[in-house]
């Protein structure tokens, strides 16, 4: 754990300065429901397309979603595997939350004029936004189910030698969740996506991730001013 401390009249006079910083935007990215760039919601816009769309398959874990709601679904995500340094054998078990970041940042970035392929490195954050996949808990839910099935088995008054403990562990968590690949854990930490996006395009200012739930963008860009003020 990690605790700073500053001069509470010295963030209040960064606060106050930044209230006056104007900032600009010099590049946007965004994928929203079926649309994935600004142009093909723009034209969304116009036409008086919602997006929304009934679920016409199961996602990648096997849920059927219920095809009576409409919803904005993200179908699909156009990406190149290899110009992210992603193994393509990888992205079956990869975050498809971090991989839908790793396209639009790096189409705001496009649209910023940044180069992709800039040997110098260049003093820019990267401040990301992200919420927790709920699907992670399926992941810590199979790890420690074995745990969990012995304390029931001991509230049950049933002894754990009696049964096939292993198999059943094993079957139980095959329910849960599929085999958990090494990449597919990193994948889910979300400050790592911020530091690969950094990595990426060769950019050495600071690289972090937030979550505030429907604050979260709002926190970010009053992050954003107030590094820019100092």
């Amino acid at each position: 754990a990690h605790l700073v401390l500053s001069d509470r009249k010295q963030i209040d006079s960064v606060n106050e300065h930044c209230k006056n910083q104007p900032v600009s935007v010099v590049g946007m990215g965004a994928q929203f429901g079926p649309f994935g760039s600004l142009s093909k919601l723009e034209c969304m816009m116009f036409n008086g397309d919602s997006g929304l769309r009934a679920a016409n398959s199961a996602d990648r874990d096997g849920r059927v979603p219920n095809t009576d709601r409409l919803c904005g679904f993200v179908e699909s995500v156009s990406i190149d595997p290899l110009a992210f340094k992603i193994p393509p054998a990888e992205l079956k078990h990869f975050n498809q939350q971090q991989l839908l970041m790793l396209k639009v940042a790096n189409d705001a970035l496009v649209d910023a004029g940044l180069q992709r392929n800039c040997k110098q490195s260049r003093n820019i954050s990267v401040i990301l936004v992200l919420e927790l996949d709920l699907n992670s808990h399926l992941r810590r839910a199979k790890g420690e189910l074995s745990h969990y099935l012995e304390k029931l088995l001991a509230f049950a008054g049933v002894k754990k030698d009696s049964l096939d403990f292993d198999n059943i562990v094993k079957v139980c968590g095959d329910a849960l969740h599929g085999d958990i690949e090494s990449n597919e854990v990193l994948s889910y930490i979300g400050n790592i996506m911020a530091s690969r996006i950094s990595s990426l395009w060769n950019l050495s200012g600071p690289s972090f991730t937030m979550s505030s739930d429907g604050n979260g963008v709002n926190h970010a860009i009053e992050t954003a001013r107030m590094m820019l003020a100092e």
